[in-house]
């Protein structure tokens, strides 16, 4: 393809965004115009417990107020589209659309957006120090950052694809987890375990709230995994009761992850034992796979995955025999070590089964497609 000829993929994706731009920078026209009333100057950042609105603020009111409808509407919806995707990706991407996806990302992107507004103009509150502008600057500058973001999210929303949704729970789960560790009230929550960070006053909406949004950001991923594997067995390749047990399995990881959020340890017996249970099945379901996957799905991935899986097991289970008998390891290190684990396994997963469906013969997809969604 000619380098200086931009592909049909980021020609539409440009195109939506530049008309998502307009309308964008005039709600940020509007919203300032109206909550800045009647004030001379404007200052451009000031600390959230003052009662004085400031540019950072109003901005960042955009951007839960922008990012959030753009993503509901737009998501994916040119992801089919993607250069980096074969011809058979991109017939099974047509589709993969669903609510449960399209909220949870719309929420995660709001919330990174925002917190990367807050940090902006923080930054240049301290740098520019009772610095301010006037009114009608303000709302300029309002509308410019709110049509800028207008275009950047409708830009990357639509075209998101498999890989932008593993890198958005990366940057999800970290932001979320690291703010919650600065909020933190209890300094020395490391001794005790990453969950207690949900029981803290200081950071527990903020761990719980990230917790749940990772699982359902998750299951959105495992959706997509599902989705590959139900086309396998509608051609004949994956056994049915391998398909819904893997089905079953992934979306019981997901929803405990959600539920280690939605029941914090330590708020009460009852919140504390569902807690444990959610996790206890996570656990349990992933390293069912890790080391029965060749029995689960027999024939379908080849030997070296069978050995990663085998030794990712492996990992898991030394680490909980190093932190329930030997006491070697304190919580939050077996937490840190079944996390990456489990990560690093279901991404790896996901790719040998891309690997498998690149193999198969084109025509049989697109039947096995059709017949899914008659059933539909």
């Amino acid at each position: 393809m000619d380098a200086a000829q931009p592909s049909m993929f980021r020609s539409v994706c440009l195109r939506y965004a530049m008309l998502a731009a307009p309308p964008a920078a005039l709600v940020g026209l509007i919203v300032p115009l109206f909550l800045l009333n009647g004030l001379d100057n404007v200052a451009w950042f000031t600390a959230p417990q003052t009662a004085e609105l400031s540019v950072g603020a109003v901005c960042i009111l955009l951007s839960i107020v922008i990012a959030f409808p753009i993503c509901v509407i737009a998501y994916r919806l040119y992801s089919h589209l993607r250069d980096d995707l074969t011809n058979i990706e991109k017939v099974i991407e047509r589709g993969r659309q669903d609510w449960i996806g399209r909220l949870a990302v719309s929420f995660a992107v709001m919330f990174l957006v925002a917190v990367a507004c807050a940090l902006t103009f923080w930054l240049i509150g301290n740098a520019f120090t009772n610095a301010r502008i006037t009114y009608l600057a303000a709302a300029l500058v309002c509308a410019a950052y709110a049509g800028a973001l207008g275009f950047g999210v409708a830009y990357y929303i639509a075209g998101l694809g498999e890989r932008n949704l593993l890198g958005l729970v990366g940057a999800f789960a970290g932001v979320g987890l690291f703010i919650s560790f600065l909020v933190a009230q209890d300094d020395e929550w490391w001794r005790d375990s990453v969950s207690i960070l949900g029981y803290d006053p200081g950071s527990g909406m903020v761990f719980n709230v990230t917790v749940i949004l990772v699982g359902l950001l998750a299951l959105t991923f495992a959706r997509d995994l599902i989705d590959d594997l139900e086309v396998l067995h509608k051609m004949g390749h994956f056994p049915l009761n391998s398909f819904r047990l893997i089905r079953v399995g992934l979306t019981l990881i997901c929803l405990g992850i959600v539920g280690i959020g939605v029941f914090p340890t330590r708020v009460t017996a009852i919140s504390t034992f569902l807690h444990h249970l959610f996790a206890h099945i996570m656990i349990i379901m992933f390293m069912l796979g890790m080391f029965a996957l060749d029995r689960i799905a027999p024939n379908i991935y080849p030997a070296s995955f069978i050995r990663f899986s085998r030794i990712c097991g492996a990992i898991c289970a030394v680490s909980l025999v190093a932190y329930y008998i030997l006491g070697i390891i304190n919580f939050v290190a077996l937490e840190l070590i079944l996390f990456i684990t489990f990560g690093t396994w279901i991404y790896v997963f996901n790719r040998y089964t891309k690997n498998y469906i690149q193999r198969q013969n084109p025509q049989e997809i697109r039947q096995a497609l059709l017949g899914i969604r008659r059933a539909l």
